[in-house]
């Protein structure tokens, strides 16, 4: 929450193509809900910022990336 006690939700962006990830952010930017999004290019980038940042609502990752793909970037 931030300090007007809005829930902010936190989301994710998991993609090796910076392009796709720069398309959904930017997309994401007209949503009127209040969120801040973690942008990560494969799933060891994510898994690192998640260490760094807490808790996600919701994560949206490509299945094949290289270094970790979607799939086990998932299961982890």
């Amino acid at each position: 929450m931030d300090m007007n006690g809005v829930a902010v939700r936190r989301i994710a962006v998991v993609d090796d193509h910076e392009l796709y990830r720069k398309g959904i952010i930017g997309a994401l930017a007209g949503w009127v809900v209040p969120h801040t999004v973690l942008e990560a290019c494969n799933g060891l980038d994510y898994e690192a910022q998640c260490r760094e940042t807490g808790h996600l609502h919701v994560a949206l990752v490509e299945l094949r990336m290289p270094q970790r793909d979607g799939f086990d970037t998932m299961r982890w």
